[in-house]
């Protein structure tokens, strides 16, 4: 990817972004599904095809999210035990915490200024 990017003259940034695991597991089961073209985890398929389309989403952008865990997360035993973020290969132009809605709207502004500016 990097070269790719280089050869086009662009510039790569990384950005991460992650919230409370709680947080992301209610924002899953409250968003919307549809088993239509334009819907990315409505319309996919997955061996148990029980359910409505909605409740095939969840189970469908759950098993995704557990997937990607391992690679973003690692399990700690402390304080009874939890997710903490990892450290990753690369160098983050930044790292924005989704959890509460208002503080990442103005961070993602805050980097949107800064990329435009540069």
């Amino acid at each position: 990817m990097r070269e790719k990017v280089r050869k086009a003259g662009a510039r790569l940034v990384f950005i991460r972004t992650h919230a409370d695991p709680h947080v992301m597991l209610g924002r899953m089961l409250q968003a919307e599904y549809r088993r239509s073209p334009d819907d990315f985890f409505g319309g996919a398929k997955s061996k148990w095809e029980g359910g409505t389309d909605q409740q095939r989403g969840v189970v469908i952008k759950f098993g995704e999210a557990w997937r990607r865990t391992p690679h973003h997360y690692r399990w700690s035993d402390e304080g009874g035990g939890k997710w903490m973020l990892k450290k990753l290969p690369f160098r983050l132009l930044a790292d924005i915490d989704t959890t509460e809605e208002a503080h990442w709207k103005d961070e993602v502004k805050k980097i949107a200024q800064k990329l435009t500016a540069s």
